[in-house]
């Protein structure tokens, strides 16, 4: 869902869904107004999963950096070491 886009029911008015339901007057009006609660719950539902999935990319994007770090670090150790050893070899 457009972030921008206007839902149908505020977090107020989608708390007091009874009262919704309620005040309508005929079946058609239930069944309408039920289907724009469905509506409402899923795309708050699909909200979070995108929420979810983001934040899951950033931990990804993180601990991606991090390992190559690591490596590099690891790398930087092992070529001081034989650096070392041919150095200690040439004397």
């Amino acid at each position: 869902m457009n972030p921008t886009a206007q839902r149908d029911f505020s977090p107020l008015e989608f708390c007091r869904g009874a009262d919704i339901l309620h005040k309508c007057r005929s079946c058609h009006e239930v069944e309408a107004k039920a289907e724009k609660v469905k509506e409402s719950i899923l795309e708050t539902h699909l909200d979070v999963k995108n929420q979810l999935i983001k934040n899951l990319e950033d931990i990804i994007d993180e601990q991606e950096a991090r390992i190559r770090n690591m490596d590099d670090f690891i790398r930087g150790m092992i070529l001081r070491m034989l650096l070392l050893s041919a150095w200690k070899c040439g004397k």
